[in-house]
């Protein structure tokens, strides 16, 4: 346990080595990024509560184990035919999770 807390001594806080990092990025040359402001965004698509809007560049949603969801990733380098082996299993396999996950919110 001596030995622990005489090695634990040697080393420097932990606040002064955030500060010490801070520092650092503060005194970089490097432009501080930002998002941008809202009046320089272009609103491409508005949305009203009665317009329906697709979102099929995003693909499909998939329905995981736990109940999360997520989508496939590399949706928009797939091409037709993959797309639409990837929609029969996905439309299946989400079935039965949801179906799956009702039933034990249904037990609880």
């Amino acid at each position: 346990l001596k030995e622990f807390m005489a090695m634990q001594e040697s080393y420097p806080p932990l606040n002064y080595q955030l500060s010490s990092t801070i520092k650092e990025v503060m005194s970089s040359e490097d432009p501080i990024l930002a998002l941008p402001s809202p009046s320089d965004l272009d609103p491409s698509v508005q949305v009203t509560t009665s317009t329906k809007v697709k979102l099929d560049d995003l693909g499909p949603v998939v329905v995981n184990e736990d109940g999360s969801i997520s989508r496939i990733t590399n949706w928009t380098q797939m091409n037709e035919l993959e797309r639409e082996r990837v929609l029969r299993i996905l439309v299946k396999r989400n079935n039965e999770r949801l179906a799956k996950l009702r039933g034990q919110h249904l037990t609880e």
